[in-house]
């Protein structure tokens, strides 16, 4: 190699070297020919230090090694920038317990250990593979069976999940809003955009819908899973009550399960809570039942008086969860409260009249209860069982469904007249002759249902007793979609409403035994 090759390389070396502009050890360019105490009496090199006051000479003598040491210095520091931005590999997890038989054992030994006999083609498939662990084969027969062991199975994926859920509920706590009106603001006062799906019952035979009562079908949904439970009965009086469980699908209905109850003919039914168990009542019953899916078994559980059995029946015609440990069940002249955990009545409540339809607050706190006969409301304190208010809706004369909006902003009092009036909360309770805030008389015959949306921003409201008698109207400016329901579809006579939890989907169960179902475009939530 020529000399004018060589002091290039040197050049191009020293360039490169400090054209960072960093501090170098100059030591590290003449380690092989300077001695220890020189090596203590050199300085650094700052910025300034040129190309031109390296000696070539130094630069030819130890260029390999100047090269290393730049490499791994480059390395180390790639190396710890990858670790930085790159999470450390999940470690495997330590047995909390661990078999000395399973480390021991192989395949000959368990055969050995078995009472019955193998055939012959086993003992022979088995003995090419008999001294491999025995712990290992059944883990390779289980995969070869099942597949990989599923997702929810990976501690390590299961612990970042749950971490992740953390997070999202301190974030949640931090926001402090309102989380049932999380979705609302979205919905829109003049236009209803809305998209018809199948039907929640499409999985049932039409000859087996033709063989029970029209008027009895009726749909609810549970809380915490996307479920409902479509319960009818028989044409004759005391016929056989059936229930039906479906999973709630963006496009279809699956029926998970159906359920029948010899006579007893079904009207009342509702979700508890956990979403697991279910109650039904009937009219002239002395016992309802509570079924437990995931127990798959049912409890019919007696009208008791304190410890003796009533002998009189009762009329379980609607009934509400209050919370956990507490529903509230409507008879004819009372509402009775039962306590969840032992199924037995706590305390009811008198109005001064028939009971026409009764609701309760979301939180619970508050139970509104209207009088058939004369129309009037009952403001109670579910925790006193006191009477809080009263008032009479106005312009009523047998009251016939009631609900309150889950902000309890809004009060919805329908009657038999086809008129449904809307209310202050508050102001039901500051005065006996409150005025409404707005009085809704699109029905002309009597309203049966009226429903709150989760948001409190959709009102809807049916009869009974005309086809497509169904309206949407829109909270707070109380105006009444006129594309809801289109004239070319066909609902026949609407005989209950029911929004889901997250008031993406609402329930129509008409008296042509089919729940109608629709999808509101502007909730992404079940």
């Amino acid at each position: 190699m020529s000399k004018r090759s060589s002091r290039r390389r040197d050049e191009e070396l020293a360039s490169l070297l400090f054209s960072s502009g960093s501090t170098i050890d100059i030591s590290k360019l003449g380690a092989g020919k300077r001695k220890r105490n020189d090596l203590s009496n050199q300085k650094t090199i700052d910025e300034s230090y040129t190309a031109s006051d390296v000696h070539a000479s130094d630069l030819e003598q130890e260029p390999k090694e100047c090269e290393v040491e730049e490499d791994q210095e480059s390395q180390s520091t790639d190396g710890s920038d990858e670790e930085e931005n790159q999470e450390a590999p999940s470690q495997k997890r330590k047995a909390a317990w661990v078999d000395a038989d399973d480390v021991t054992t192989n395949i000959a030994d368990a055969i050995l250990a078995r009472t019955e006999k193998i055939k012959f083609e086993q003992a022979v498939a088995v003995r090419s593979v008999q001294d491999k662990n025995y712990q290992e084969f059944l883990k390779d027969k289980f995969t070869a069976v099942v597949g990989e062991a599923p997702a929810w199975a990976d501690l390590d994926a299961a612990q970042a999940r749950n971490e992740e859920e953390d997070d999202d509920d301190e974030d949640a706590l931090q926001l402090g809003c309102n989380m049932i009106s999380s979705a609302g603001g979205a919905l829109p006062s003049n236009y209803l955009n809305y998209r018809w799906l199948s039907d929640l019952n499409e999985e049932e035979n039409v000859k087996v819908r033709n063989g029970y009562l029209g008027n009895s079908l009726r749909a609810v949904f549970a809380a915490n899973h996307p479920l409902a439970l479509v319960t009818r009965r028989q044409y004759v009086l005391h016929g056989d009550g059936f229930a039906q469980i479906y999973q709630v699908g963006p496009e279809h209905c699956h029926k998970l399960d159906e359920f029948v109850f010899n006579k007893f003919p079904i009207c009342s039914s509702a979700f508890l809570p956990c979403s697991k168990k279910f109650i039904i009542g009937a009219k002239q019953a002395r016992h309802f039942y509570v079924y437990d899916m995931e127990a798959g078994k049912e409890i019919k559980v007696p009208w008791t008086s304190g410890d003796r059995q009533r002998k009189n029946t009762r009329n379980m015609e609607h009934v509400v969860v209050v919370n956990d440990n507490e529903v509230i069940v409507q008879d004819r002249d009372e509402l009775t409260i039962l306590d969840t955990r032992l199924w037995r009545p706590v305390d009811c409540l008198r109005p001064p009249s028939r009971i026409g339809a009764f609701c309760v607050s979301a939180m619970g706190d508050t139970v509104y209860s209207f009088g058939h006969d004369d129309g009037e409301v009952t403001v109670w304190d579910h925790s006193s069982r006191r009477a809080r208010a009263q008032f009479t809706d106005e312009g009523c004369i047998n009251g016939t469904a009631i609900d309150v909006s889950p902000n309890s902003s809004y009060l919805a009092c329908g009657s038999n007249t086809g008129v449904v009036n809307l209310y202050s909360a508050r102001d039901v309770e500051m005065s006996h002759t409150p005025r409404p805030l707005k009085v809704l008389s699109q029905l002309v015959t009597s309203v049966n249902c009226v429903k709150f949306n989760s948001s409190s921003e959709a009102l809807v409201f049916s009869s009974m007793e005309l086809p497509n008698a169904v309206r949407i109207a829109h909270l707070p400016s109380y105006h009444v979609f006129s594309n809801f329901p289109r004239l070319d579809h066909k609902l026949d006579n609407v005989l209950s409403c029911c929004f889901t939890p997250g008031s993406g989907y609402l329930a129509l169960c008409s008296s042509g035994r089919r729940v109608h179902r629709l999808r509101l475009q502007y909730y992404n939530k079940y």
